[in-house]
């Protein structure tokens, strides 16, 4: 009795599913969902590719792939209703049908050309029978400037264009958005001087241009500014404190009013006024009824750089640099105009340099003593050196002071301020260790830095202090000493003034 009961149970339930997929089956659109839309998100194509035979660049070939659609092709085009691509910018798409294998079988592809330019939408047909053979559809994308593909276009900016996928009612689009970037091939023009940075002897001078050079393939330069200022570069002119700026005729100036540096500019550039050239100095190109068109491809600026005779030996050094101010074009853009290296001008003094060193340069104390050296500049123009700068090694418990000012370490150096003079007075001393024992050595030094202040270094560029441990040490230096007994001294007073006021 149970078998028959479990036996009828098992064909209920199979009759049960059996019905369940029958309804399944007779419900529309439910059995398979129709979609459609594009195969990735984005792309890549040269600015020179084309759709000819043998083409150096080919075209990007996007893919749009409908899946679920009704075999009957009259059913799947009334499902699939009007395909809108919209796509904005200058390109030319060619349509390719293809078949379940993969092969486009459409003996004449749809070339869809004279896409609107950048920045407006326009719809471009995709046909419903484009599916008829096959569930994907392929779009051959190039650029497209003037009436042929493969043309580089006059600018040098990387271009972005949107395809967007529209579909009837009832289908899925499940990729609506592509974007395409077009690769330019140009390079940016560059505003740039004629020579890099170079070191001049005093008396001596160099001719020196700045010129704006077409970039790669000639990409045009702009013929207009944003700023209306037509045609004009500036330069920017740092220590400017040392640097004169006159017309071409104007030499270096003497006594008091004589700079390192001189630049005599040509006629195409505009000479600033003394109160202009102030803290940010710039001179500027003249820019009379030229563009920057007008003044690009030749040597568009001329000046005759001049290192001046003056006092001193230190080095000095200027640098030009030309200023990203008003090297952009108006709208449309093509994009700015790029800024070369800065040029750097350096005046090597004829003048000797003073020589730098200590006196003495080694010494050995105990553990809580102090020690002193000089620190000496000789030679002509000793007394200009002014800062020094020493670097400091060992790990020594060892303080350095100038007269009676403690030098504080940074990043491993200290300086010390000769002032007027040529020569200074440095103390060592030694504070207690803890970690040194009887007997124990360990050292600090200070070394003059290669080049500091431009004066020569000599043979005695160190001063190193070797410090003998010793436990009897008190536990304040001699200076701690005196201070905290002038600290007694000062409380005890005030006590003793309270109590007998």
């Amino acid at each position: 009795m149970n078998g028959a009961r479990t036996t009828f149970m098992r064909r209920g339930y199979l009759l049960t599913a059996l019905a369940a997929a029958v309804l399944l089956a007779a419900s529309p659109g439910i059995a398979s969902a129709q979609s459609i839309g594009f195969v990735g998100s984005s792309g890549t194509v040269s600015e020179t590719a084309s759709l000819e035979t043998g083409a150096f660049e080919g075209p990007l070939k996007v893919t749009i792939r409908a899946s679920g659609l009704p075999t009957v092709a009259a059913q799947r085009q009334s499902t699939l209703g009007t395909l809108a691509l919209n796509a904005a910018g200058d390109i030319r798409v060619v349509v390719q049908t293809m078949n379940a294998q993969g092969r486009m079988v459409s003996a004449d592809p749809v070339d869809v050309d004279g896409a609107p330019p950048p920045g407006a939408t326009a719809p471009i047909a995709v046909t419903n029978a484009s599916f008829d053979n096959g569930d994907e559809v392929h779009l051959l994308i190039v650029q497209q400037d003037g009436t042929n593909d493969g043309d580089a276009d006059n600018n040098w900016l990387d271009e972005k264009i949107t395809l967007n996928l529209t579909a009837g009612p009832g289908v899925d689009v499940t990729q609506a958005r592509y974007t395409v970037t077009v690769d330019d091939q140009d390079v940016a023009p560059v505003a740039k001087f004629t020579a890099p940075s170079f070191t001049l002897t005093e008396g001596s001078e160099r001719e020196v241009s700045l010129d704006i050079v077409e970039g790669m393939r000639g990409a045009t330069i702009p013929g207009a500014l944003t700023s209306g200022e037509t045609g004009t570069v500036t330069i920017r002119v740092s220590n400017h404190q040392m640097v004169t700026v006159g017309a071409s005729t104007t030499e270096c100036a003497t006594g008091a009013a004589a700079k390192a540096i001189h630049i005599a500019l040509e006629d195409a550039w505009t000479v600033p006024a003394a109160a202009a050239f102030g803290r940010t100095a710039r001179i500027s190109t003249n820019a009379t009824g030229g563009t920057i068109s007008d003044l690009a491809g030749t040597a568009m600026a001329g000046m005759t750089i001049s290192a001046c005779n003056v006092s001193g030996f230190r080095n000095q050094s200027a640098t030009l640099t030309i200023l990203s101010t008003n090297l952009a074009e108006t709208t449309p853009s093509r994009g700015n105009i790029t800024v070369g290296s800065a040029l750097t001008v350096t005046v090597d003094s004829d003048e000797a340099a003073p020589t730098l060193s200590f006196s003495p340069t080694d010494v050995t104390i105990d553990e809580g003593s102090s020690t002193s050296t000089r620190l000496i500049a000789d030679g002509t123009n000793a007394t200009e050196v002014g800062m020094v700068k020493l670097m400091v090694e060992g790990d020594a418990m060892v303080d350095l002071y100038h007269e009676d000012t403690m030098l504080e370490e940074m990043d491993g150096y200290v300086t010390v301020d000769l002032g007027s003079g040529n020569s200074a007075r440095l103390t060592a001393m030694s504070t207690s260790d803890p970690d040194l024992m009887d007997g124990d050595m360990a050292y600090k030094a200070w070394k003059l830095v290669e080049g500091s202040s431009d004066a020569a270094i000599g043979d005695d560029y160190w001063f190193r202090v070797d410090v003998r441990g010793s436990t009897a040490v008190p536990a304040l230096p001699l200076v701690g000493q005196l201070l905290l007994a002038l600290f007694l001294m000062a409380g005890g007073s005030r006590l003793y003034r309270r109590r007998n006021g």
